[in-house]
């Protein structure tokens, strides 16, 4: 194997295993921070959420009227109106549903099937609010998730889990982009750099088969840089000189 491939075989693995870790944390690092914002988001809404609703219930209580179930039903409906000024995007949606697990409240027009009822019930058998993922319509889905109790509602704030995580993932695949350009270019780069180092050694090389395939010993090897390779050439000339 000749010298320059060793060099690259050596160095270019050390470039790429920086340039991975330093890319792989960079990259996580980010979505982490990015992740938390969106959450934060998510969450912001929520509270604003439970924060409208408990102001509807408190004023039905404070005027009497918390035991009618036409003004209770204002005042959901009141809740819908509110909830649809939360949406931001066409993917974003808001429901709720009773501890039975029946869709009390929507922004968007979809059903649940039985099995994805199953699963969101089992989640709600929990009693965990929070940050939750779900499935429903088939669609995978991650939001936040609060219970209110004067209407026994389960309230979700949700995002399409796709478009959620959509500025991350472009954001990784953009560093993976340039993380590929950053290796090809240090690839040729090494190329380059081992070319100049043993292109020195290569003309001794020539030059001294050169010498000893026409048996000209008055010729001499050119001495071109003060380093092992020019002491190597200037060896074999004080070696010629001798004979």
């Amino acid at each position: 194997m000749k010298i320059r491939a060793r060099l690259i075989l050596i160095v270019l693995p050390l470039i790429v295993a920086a340039l991975l870790i330093t890319g792989i944390f960079a990259s996580y690092s980010a979505r982490s921070g990015m992740s938390r914002l969106a959450m934060s988001s998510l969450g912001f809404k929520a509270e604003e959420m439970e924060k409208y609703m408990g102001n509807q219930w408190a004023l039905l209580v404070d005027n009497g009227f918390s035991d009618k179930p036409e003004y209770v039903e204002v005042a959901k409906t009141a809740v819908l109106s509110y909830a649809f000024t939360l949406i931001r995007s066409e993917t974003e949606m808001i429901f709720a549903l009773d501890s039975d697990g029946s869709l009390m409240m929507k922004t968007s027009d979809f059903e649940i099937s039985d099995e994805e009822n199953t699963t969101i019930s089992e989640l709600l058998n929990q009693e965990q609010a929070g940050w939750v993922s779900f499935v429903i319509n088939d669609e995978e889905r991650v939001g936040q998730l609060f219970y209110f109790a004067a209407f026994d509602w389960w309230v979700f704030l949700s995002e399409d889990s796709g478009n959620f995580y959509r500025e991350v993932t472009e954001m990784l695949n953009q560093n993976y982009i340039i993380l590929g350009i950053s290796i090809l270019l240090s690839f040729i780069l090494l190329l380059i750099l081992a070319s100049y180092i043993t292109n020195p050694l290569t003309r001794v090389s020539v030059a001294m088969q050169g010498i000893i395939k026409d048996n000209d010993l008055s010729r001499h090897v050119d001495v071109e840089y003060r380093d092992e390779i020019g002491h190597l050439a200037n060896t074999f000339n004080i070696m010629i000189a001798e004979l």
